[in-house]
């Protein structure tokens, strides 16, 4: 799958991790750098989008990343978003809910230009099936009587901790601590976790006949 932004959040990424981070993702990263145990906001741009990000500013929370784009022929992306929504037949949410109505995402500071620049395209045969599943399963009772309490976010706050994996271990039996390592063996059996085996027909066999 090619990529050219990913946004992470909570990521609880430190500076010192910024080599590995951009060792594995081959392209630009822009980081607000939170602690081990909390915040730190990532935005990775891949080596296409090279020289588009005119403008970076952070925060000092580990909350925000703003990132000013500039492109050529911008004209040429509307008309290719056009044309990959209509092939796949995806609706821009937001504008399908409030077809009469002006809001924008983005204005320029002196008030000049505004625009809608962040959105959301989902099929377009889910609208339906939303609204059918949200009459039976009552969705308005569950979210006016299940957010989260207090309580709850009482208890992940005083439960928080240094979450990074100190080590892991590996197939052939050895502990691996290192970062690169740690990646790599991650990498190693998530890729082979789904990968077809020697089979033994007659167990096979006798396993679908009680079926």
């Amino acid at each position: 799958m090619e990529v050219d932004c990913v946004c992470l959040q909570e990521t609880h990424i430190l500076e010192e991790d910024v080599p590995l981070w951009a060792y594995e993702w081959g392209g630009e990263l822009h980081a607000s750098f939170g602690s081990s145990s909390s915040c730190g906001t990532v935005i990775l741009l891949s080596a296409r989008q090279a020289g588009c990000a005119t403008r970076v500013e952070t925060d000092h929370e580990g909350r925000l990343v703003c990132i000013l784009f500039k492109y050529p022929q911008v004209r040429r992306w509307v008309t290719e978003l056009d044309r990959f929504t209509s092939a796949h037949l995806l609706a821009d949410v937001w504008r399908h809910m409030h077809p009469c109505s002006t809001v924008y995402t983005w204005v320029r500071p002196n008030g000049e230009d505004a625009s809608r620049i962040d959105r959301v395209y989902a099929p377009t045969y889910l609208d339906e099936k939303y609204h059918g599943a949200r009459v039976r399963a009552r969705v308005e009772a569950v979210e006016a009587e299940e957010r989260p309490s207090l309580r709850f976010y009482q208890s992940v706050s005083s439960s928080a901790g240094d979450r990074r994996v100190p080590s892991v271990g590996a197939t052939d039996g050895t502990v691996v601590s290192d970062p690169h390592g740690i990646v790599r063996v991650y990498k190693e059996y998530y890729s082979s976790l789904f990968t077809r085996g020697n089979v033994d027909l007659s167990a096979q066999a006798d396993l679908l006949r009680g079926i």
